[in-house]
């Protein structure tokens, strides 16, 4: 259905409204680029809430991981449909989007069960390692078979050609937390199922066998709910934990520090620790809760070594109570017990001295917060988290400033020492829910990718992204480009000739009912309103930027000569020129002021011009011919003049030539004038046709003149219009 221009244009206007809408919270103060999610990659429709995860290899290439809740969409024309056994999927895909392998493994008993519930971890560029858990009889891709009567812990490590090259299990756990080492020894870490059920950690060799020692298991008493959730290793090849522990204390063989955890199923405590390369517990150390009447928790779920620095950082949440780590007291508010849930990030040496924490800036009543994700960039660090600030003051995060009173998804960019440098997130003024961000991966030329879980009732904005219910891996980029409208001119008159606009970095497009995409305004085809219009840019990275810009086109005003003869004598007196519309100015030969003076223009053919500008500075004007008869023409009383013009121009508008009805054998002189009355084409008999070109004249208006032998002035007026 085609639209009418109002139409057009107000539809328009209701996309710049809804754009306005979409645009994230302002950002003042920073001068770092703006982050976008550049694309949105819709894994499923169900959500993964603990498998999809996403991890970069060195050439761009990226692989993805999951468990199949539905239909898997690797691409467009690939896809995985589950057979009603649960199963886990692991793709290699190109930097360009396009799947290279995929490997699907699925159990084959309605009683089995298996799923990842783990960071991708990529070692050497060569290797993937993927861990999670599995009930029932499973036979694993390499054939190796596995049975499990409760839930046992699982890894695999594949080449990054897709090909299954070791495994082993854990029985009787659950699986919590996977590190890897460039020597390919795999750490995997959670808690047990047996009586009691505590936190361990297990280590494994190259060749996937359990490494001599290294089955570490906590003790604790037979009500505790110990488990360990991070863990890293250091260059030195030691390894770092961290968990939570319930039921009266944790500890670790006849290591002296005991951590103590409260007596109850609803309290969690910190503990965090080191085991050296030959697997002696070096230390242990963990909060002190201050307040034990509320439900509380204090919970790592990520670990990260700074080899630069030789320290440790830790990432997750406390709630519920204060607590003090050494001589630091880490606070969720200003009460000693409360419901409140803060987002944290501890950094220690590799003692565990703690040297500085952050909680983004959280540190009031009515701010709550979780950190997703932290990963590693080039010298700083990604965070990912779900912040809700209820105040009537701007959040700050280090530079950057976030008016809103509601909650919100954040990405951070944060320096090795917890100073947040930039930042990106959810449009503040609307509620949203992000169920959790499971993994994320940075590669300095193609950006950060997320896996992200939304089952939130409405979908959510990442400019310029819409996120919908399901399970997605998104694109990010810092983004320097910024669109810019270079022009001066905001107001014009329909009467005046096309403009052009333009814009900064080239190669984007305009958009916008009163422009084309080149940024031609053509004011003569709109009436007088006022009319919004885009530019659009998009580069290499998906990176957009939108400038947005109005004009208001005016119309000028019509003015006309009235009341006036066309033949004079040269002692009539002074002629009163009069207009519709007084205020203007007239001008030509004789004219004085507002009057005509014939004796003063003298004999012959005169054009007349009136001039008006209007409040708007739309200009318009009128002319007229007079004649000035001969002395002895008039002592005749002869009447020369017609009351009514036979001259005829077709076309018109006309863009080439024109073509004059007229008896040219009765006409003695012919000219074109402008509007200001300038000669432009003069043309004595004989005229040689009835046709002129006029093709070399700019768009405007203009008169034909043809006076004919008895001295009969005729006027026509006419358009050029060469678009």
């Amino acid at each position: 259905m085609k639209m009418r221009g109002d139409q057009i244009q107000e539809r328009f206007k209701s996309g710049l409204k809804l754009f306005s809408i979409l645009i994230m919270c302002a950002i003042t103060g920073s001068s770092h680029a703006q982050w976008q999610i550049t694309q949105a990659k819709k894994q499923s429709k169900g959500f993964d809430y603990y498998g999809l995860r996403v991890a970069y290899l060195q050439n761009g290439d990226y692989i993805v991981a999951g468990n199949l809740v539905d239909t898997i969409y690797l691409d467009k024309n690939n896809t995985i449909i589950p057979t009603g056994s649960s199963g886990i999927y692991l793709a290699r895909f190109h930097s360009t989007d396009s799947l290279i392998w995929k490997s699907v493994f699925e159990t084959t008993s309605s009683t089995s069960s298996v799923s990842l519930t783990e960071d991708i971890k990529i070692i050497n560029n060569d290797n993937i390692v993927l861990a999670g858990s599995f009930k029932g009889s499973i036979r694993f891709p390499n054939g190796a078979s596995k049975s499990s009567s409760s839930t046992d812990a699982f890894w695999m490590r594949y080449t990054t050609n897709g090909k299954l090259r070791a495994l082993n299990t854990y029985a009787k756990a659950i699986n919590s937390a996977l590190a890897v080492n460039s020597d390919l020894t795999v750490a995997i870490g959670g808690r047990t199922l047996s009586n009691p059920a505590g936190a361990f950690i297990c280590l494994y060799d190259s060749s996937g066998n359990f490494k001599s020692g290294g089955n570490h298991v906590f003790k604790g008493t037979s009500q505790n709910r110990d488990i360990v959730n991070a863990l890293c290793f250091g260059p030195d090849n030691a390894l770092y934990f961290s968990g939570k522990a319930n039921g009266d204390s944790i500890g670790y063989g006849s290591f002296s520090t005991y951590i103590d955890a409260p007596n109850n199923i609803n309290q969690y405590n910190l503990f965090f620790g080191k085991f050296s390369k030959t697997n002696q517990l070096v230390w242990l150390k963990g909060g002190i809760p201050m307040g034990k009447t509320r439900p509380f928790g204090f919970d790592m779920k990520q670990m990260l070594f700074q080899p630069k620095l030789n320290r440790v950082l830790y990432s997750g949440k406390f709630e519920g109570a204060n607590y003090q780590i050494g001589k630091d007291t880490l606070a969720t508010t200003s009460l000693v017990n409360s419901d409140s849930r803060k987002p944290i990030i501890l950094c220690t040496d590799t003692s565990g001295n703690l040297i500085w924490h952050t909680s983004l800036g959280l540190n009031h009543e009515n701010q709550r917060g979780e950190i997703f994700t932290l990963t590693p960039g080039s010298n700083k660090y990604w965070v990912t988290a779900d912040v809700e600030h209820y105040l009537n003051t701007p959040l700050k995060l280090g530079d950057v400033e976030f008016k809103f009173n509601n909650k919100a998804f954040l990405l951070l960019e944060m320096d090795s020492f917890g100073s947040i440098q930039s930042a990106f997130g959810t449009d503040p003024t609307k509620k949203y829910k992000v169920n959790n961000v499971l993994s994320t991966t940075f590669h300095p030329n193609y950006g950060l990718k997320l896996s992200l879980v939304n089952n939130a009732s409405d979908s959510i904005w990442l400019t310029p992204t819409r996120i919908e219910k399901g399970s997605y891996i998104l694109s990010g980029f810092p983004c320097y480009l910024k669109a810019e409208i270079k022009t001066q001119t905001k107001e014009i008159c329909n009467n005046e000739s096309s403009i052009q606009i333009g814009a900064t970095p080239q190669g984007g497009y305009f958009s916008g009912a009163v422009i084309s995409e080149t940024g031609t305004i053509q004011p003569n085809k709109f009436n007088k309103g006022t009319y919004y219009y885009s530019y659009q840019i998009e580069d290499n990275n998906r990176c957009k930027s939108v400038a947005i810009d109005s004009i208001v086109i005016h119309e000028p005003t019509p003015v006309k000569f009235t009341n006036l003869d066309s033949v004079f004598c040269p002692k009539d007196t002074l002629i009163a020129l009069k207009s519709n519309v007084s205020g203007g100015s007239y001008l030509g030969n004789g004219v004085q002021g507002n009057t005509f003076n014939p004796s003063k223009a003298g004999t012959g053919i005169h054009t007349l011009f009136y001039n008006f500008i209007n409040s708007n500075n739309c200009k318009s004007a009128d002319t007229t011919q007079v004649r000035v008869r001969k002395q002895s023409e008039c002592a005749t009383n002869s009447i020369d003049v017609e009351s009514k013009s036979h001259l005829n121009i077709y076309p018109n508008p006309s863009k080439g030539n024109i073509h004059i009805e007229f008896d040219m054998n009765n006409a003695r002189a012919m000219s074109i004038r402008s509007i200001d009355g300038k000669v432009l084409i003069q043309l004595i008999a004989p005229f040689g046709g009835n046709k002129i070109d006029v093709v070399s004249l700019p768009n405007g208006i203009y008169y034909c003149l043809i006076e004919t032998n008895t001295g009969i002035l005729h006027i026509a007026k006419f358009i050029v219009s060469n678009d």
